[in-house]
């Protein structure tokens, strides 16, 4: 067992993916401690120890606030999840419950899961940002970067990471009932007086679909604070025989590497990071499963976004981007004399991209897409 000051922080309770005892890092705060200083909580503190506020802001919710409860429970191999909202701007309750069963005893690498929800949906996919994490533009005042639609329906998945394999597979089924939102507001806190653009209109229907989907690594975004590498693959069938108003077969994959190429004795060596992001499809695609070509954040960039398109992203049907950055760190300016370079933290970044987007021609014209295709090309 660790010992020392770090040792507080450290929960050897749960067992990790691969079936061997893992270590969680806490806040200092666990059950053993509190059982030791405090009377047992009764059972309104204990609910209430496990939930905690949701938010969002779009042009369509405007305010989307409300509350979410999560709890596991015997051994950690039960979890549910249950979330309730209220949309302030098409006034309408958003909610979900999730239940989530670990049920092999010696490891938690298989995994059953079912979610019934109501909420609000982007019309377009994004590997890199968050419904919340956006809200900041349209709350400010700048362009909404997400379209948005009523999806409602339920999910069944699996989830299995084989012994020694560094991917884990899982299997999706979703019958959902997707509906247009016809609102728009253009409010926001500073005053700016930016008139949004109307939320178009979607194709209206049921949709019955399988999703097989394969991922290795980690691909959440941190903007840059560690290094990304995984990948992340899915092919989701759509067909009338199983309830669904389309027919379609759509392929997405997203693959973030990264490659320490200069003076790889320091302790943070310069580095290239390479990003492909592509989907394309078979049959009859709805626009509301469109992909999209992330763009900056205002100001702020993560890698894989184009730097110099801002606040709505490129969309469409088909679509495939390469990015790719190289991290000189410090060394262009030591090189230049100033030897106390490293110590400011500053990096000489080298950039480019390249992409495009294909959309039907059906879809030309309405539903928010002005062109058929749009290419993409920046160096920096």
């Amino acid at each position: 067992k660790p010992k020392g000051f770090l040792a507080r922080f450290i929960d050897m309770g749960e067992d990790d993916s691969n079936g061997n005892n893992s270590v969680e890092a806490g806040s200092g705060n666990t059950n053993r401690s509190r059982k030791q200083q405090h009377k047992e909580p009764g059972p309104i503190r204990k609910f209430f120890y496990n939930v905690s506020p949701t938010g969002r802001f779009n042009r369509v919710d405007v305010f989307n606030v409300g509350l979410k409860h999560q709890k596991r429970y015997f051994d950690r191999r039960l979890s549910s999840d249950v979330q309730l909202g209220y949309s302030f701007g098409y006034e309408a309750p958003t909610y979900s419950a999730q239940l989530s069963w670990w049920p092999l005893k010696e490891s938690r690498r298989f995994v059953l899961s079912g979610k019934y929800f109501a909420d609000t949906e982007t019309s377009y996919h994004s590997d890199l940002y968050s419904t919340t994490l956006v809200s900041v533009l349209p709350l400010l005042g700048y362009d909404d970067y997400f379209n948005h639609y009523r999806n409602s329906g339920i999910q069944i998945s699996s989830g299995l990471r084989p012994l020694k394999s560094r991917f884990t597979y899982r299997l999706h089924y979703n019958y959902e009932e997707h509906r247009s939102i016809n609102f728009k507001t253009s409010y926001d806190i500073l005053g700016r007086d930016n008139n949004q653009r109307l939320n178009p209109l979607i194709e209206d229907g049921s949709l019955s679909a399988v999703r097989f989907q394969v991922s290795s690594g980690d691909l959440t975004n941190n903007f840059g604070v560690i290094e990304l590498n995984g990948l992340n693959f899915n092919i989701e069938q759509s067909a009338t025989l199983i309830g669904s108003d389309w027919d379609y077969t759509r392929f997405s994959v997203n693959l973030n590497k990264r490659f320490n190429t200069f003076y790889k004795k320091r302790f943070i060596p310069n580095a290239l990071d390479l990003r492909v992001n592509a989907g394309t499809y078979l049959g009859d695609l709805p626009v509301q499963k469109n992909g999209a070509l992330d763009a900056a954040f205002g100001y702020v960039t993560p890698f894989g976004a184009f730097k110099s398109k801002k606040y709505t992203p490129y969309q469409g049907a088909s679509y495939f981007a390469l990015n790719a950055e190289h991290n000189f760190r410090s060394v262009p300016l030591e090189m230049l004399g100033w030897r106390k370079a490293p110590q400011t933290g500053l990096s000489i970044i080298a950039f480019g991209g390249i992409g495009k987007v294909w959309n039907p021609n059906t879809h030309v014209g309405q539903f928010g897409i002005a062109n058929s295709d749009i290419f993409h090309l920046e160096v920096g």
